[in-house]
């Protein structure tokens, strides 16, 4: 390699090594949030929505929903459904 070359080389490595840091560090922090959520209380809902009808459809959240994945059909219409939201229900404070 030519020496100006090397400099290049090191500095790409340095950024490189920085970037996946980052990107671990981020991916650590979003799966101990995850984790936290059953302990906290937090209640994680899923609305399925009709096309046709709009009949509305809310249910708890399960492994494999996304915005947008068909829900089954319709209990109304017979149509598809297909989920619009997913939230988070905020945990109930408890009253003295």
């Amino acid at each position: 390699m030519k020496e100006g070359n090397m400099e290049n080389f090191y500095f790409t490595a340095l950024v490189s090594v920085i970037g996946i840091m980052l990107a671990l560090s981020s991916l650590t922090q979003i799966r101990r949030r995850v984790s936290i959520l059953p302990r906290i209380g937090a209640k994680v809902l899923t609305v399925a929505l009709c096309g046709k009808c709009d009949f509305k459809l809310i249910r708890n959240f399960s492994l494999g929903d996304y915005v947008f994945k068909e829900a089954g059909k319709c209990q109304q219409c017979s149509e598809s459904m297909y989920i619009s939201q997913i939230y988070q229900e905020e945990p109930k404070k408890k009253q003295d």
